[in-house]
């Protein structure tokens, strides 16, 4: 194993106790803490703005591609019980 910086090992480390409590947290605490950090971390924000952006799009070109399509290959078959 390739050992990297000292401030680099260490950073690791912290980020790897950061990972640790998050996973005792509930999905209540979590959605808690994301917003606040959200509310008062500008680049927190941004990052999730954008990652939000880029969902939309990739389903925008998804339902382009739909549009697009044979309608035949992606029709729900309905049978005749006639």
């Amino acid at each position: 194993m390739t050992l990297l910086s000292p401030d680099i090992e260490e950073s690791i480390q912290r980020y790897i106790k950061h990972i640790r409590l998050m996973n005792t947290l509930t999905d209540e605490q979590l959605v808690l803490a994301l917003r606040e950090k959200a509310l008062n971390d500008p680049e927190m924000f941004e990052a999730l703005k954008e990652g939000a952006t880029k969902k939309n799009l990739k389903e925008i070109k998804d339902m382009a591609k739909d549009i697009k399509g044979n309608p035949v290959k992606f029709a729900r078959r309905v049978d005749d019980f006639t």
